[in-house]
């Protein structure tokens, strides 16, 4: 569990749970204002950030039925501790971040891993890209009309 004690001027310095024996990831990851501000205001314990309602620290699974039963009681559905990852993931795609930027702050050490995470929003960036090229779209849709047209004849079907 992160706490106090792995901050840094500014920076988080932890390795991974996951696979720590096997494997081990080493993070540095900045503490943004908006978490510097929540962690400064937040109870929390002498070792770790996130307490229960005891002052302990949560186990995994504990923390996992926290975290679930917080989002039901907040109206919202679908959303898992284990799915933040990936959400930031989204999101720093949108924001234009290359791969390789989403696996340092990810903790990712395998660019497969975030393009799975991120194909939607890159797919979506790309077609925005071909509209964005503008005479060449002409183009495109000259040959999509082509293509269209070929394919309802060998298919004997008008094709929309």
């Amino acid at each position: 569990m992160l706490g106090r004690q792995h901050e840094k001027d500014g920076w988080l310095y932890f390795t991974q749970h996951k696979n720590r024996e096997r494997k081990p990831v080493h993070m540095s990851l900045p503490i943004l204002s908006g978490l510097r501000k929540i962690l400064d205001v937040s109870p929390t314990g002498d070792l770790t950030y996130l307490v229960t309602q005891y002052g302990r620290p949560f186990k995994n699974e504990s923390f996992g039925n926290w975290f679930r039963k917080a989002v039901r009681a907040a109206g919202l559905e679908g959303l898992s501790a284990h799915g933040l990852r990936k959400s930031a993931a989204v999101r720093l795609a949108e924001d234009g971040h290359s791969d390789h930027e989403i696996m340092a702050m990810g903790g990712w050490d395998m660019l497969k891993e975030v393009a799975r995470c991120t194909k939607g929003v890159r797919r979506k960036r790309l077609a925005e890209n071909v509209l964005k090229k503008g005479a060449r779209s002409t183009r495109i849709e000259q040959i999509w009309h082509t293509l269209r047209f070929k394919l309802s004849h060998l298919l004997k079907t008008p094709l929309l």
